[in-house]
């Protein structure tokens, strides 16, 4: 297909050299689109492989070695999953490196993009969608796709994979950088051992999602309310690690500024009963949130988003005490970047699992609307 897209452009060898300077480097949504679907038109392929082809030409000019492969798969098709996967993918894919003076730089290729169930030990999201791959089904996709990373994206994915790789002996045999991960190192699934000091012989790293201990802490120290947390027991291991946690804490077990409320079953209005108190939630009201359902919740409720994009799309939301997605997926791809440089100066077993620092966002427009008044310390310049 690389070989028949000058012709198919209608570009000879110079002006297909003029048309890859100017894609080289970018995202193929910014690129000519009248060419980009006439090619795609006549040739009955999609944009991502007329992006491939480009990248190929640019890479046969610069005399680059084979790309580094890299395979994402995601925790669902998730509002944070999304913005990580596209900070990760835009950085990692404008970087070259080179292993030794002497070597070939070499580019890097996401080849696949998968979002497989969000949820704990389903074989279908939570949704119910059908149709949808299981975790299983996945991960037995990974001796054919061949990646030089494997790179989960949120608890489930990095969980479902490790289990998958672990059962075969060969975790920790291909590098394997997760991301977006609220607890790596749990009796569950212990992704990595420790979190600090690392001496790992195994090709595992990552960057954390959130403290949670400190989140819920800025919520608190932000409204100066009751504050509860909800989820759906058993859909999601890190909300129920997130109970845990919290349950243990000095704010729920001293100082009962804290309740704990695990459900059985999806949350309702009748469940949040304390129409005063400020309510945050987890992976629940997230999928919840990005399958249309629970928009109740936050008209009636004073209601915490635990992504700054989705206080964009649900402006309901009182505010979004979080991390910086964007920034995950950044790090992520500068852990993969400084070890393809140097494996043997840059293992990955050595290398610390961090987290963001939090992140708040009042929407002053809805707080003020609702007469909450959040501490002028926490929310200066952040709405």
């Amino acid at each position: 297909m690389a070989q028949c897209l000058p012709d198919v452009l209608g570009l000879d060898e110079s002006g297909l050299s003029r048309y890859v300077s100017i894609c080289e480097g970018s995202s193929y949504k910014d690129w000519p689109t009248h060419l980009l679907c006439r090619a795609a038109a006549l040739l009955n392929i999609s944009l991502d492989d007329i992006a491939e082809s480009i990248r190929h030409q640019a890479a046969t000019r610069q005399n680059l070695d084979p790309p580094i492969r890299v395979a994402l798969f995601r925790s669902g098709d998730l509002t944070f999953t999304r913005e990580i996967t596209r900070a990760f993918t835009d950085r990692i894919q404008s970087t070259t490196v080179q292993d030794g003076k002497k070597s070939p730089r070499r580019a890097f290729r996401v080849v696949c993009d998968f979002a497989g169930p969000a949820n704990t030990g389903h074989k279908v999201g939570a949704g119910g969608n059908k149709r949808e791959r299981s975790w299983d089904d996945i991960a037995a996709m990974i001796p054919k796709i061949a990646p030089d990373y494997i790179v989960p994206v949120g608890t489930q994915a990095a969980t479902a994979l490790h289990n998958w790789l672990a059962a075969k002996k060969q975790y920790g045999e291909m590098p394997f950088v997760f991301l977006g991960v609220t607890f790596p190192c749990t009796r569950k699934c212990r992704l990595v051992d420790s979190l600090e000091d690392r001496m790992d012989p195994r090709n595992v790293a990552g960057v954390g999602y959130v403290n949670i201990i400190k989140l819920v802490n800025t919520i608190f120290d932000t409204f100066k309310r009751p504050l509860v947390y909800f989820y759906r027991k058993g859909e999601y291991d890190q909300d129920d690690e997130a109970g845990i946690r919290l349950g243990q804490s000095d704010m729920c077990r001293k100082m009962k500024q804290l309740r704990i409320l695990p459900l059985d079953h999806e949350p309702t209005l009748a469940d949040l009963r304390d129409a005063d108190a400020i309510y945050f939630s987890w992976y629940t009201l997230e999928h919840m949130l990005d399958q249309g359902r629970g928009l109740d919740l936050l008209e009636k409720r004073h209601v915490v988003s635990s992504t700054l994009k989705q206080m964009d799309a649900f402006p309901r939301c009182i505010a979004a005490v979080s991390v910086d997605d964007a920034e995950i997926g950044r790090r992520g791809a500068d852990l993969i970047i400084s070890h393809a440089q140097n494996p043997m100066k840059n293992p990955l077993g050595s290398k610390d699992i961090h987290t963001p620092d939090v992140v708040v966002r009042v929407n002053r427009t809805e707080a003020e609307r609702r007469s909450i008044s959040a501490v002028q310390a926490a929310a200066d310049g952040l709405a």
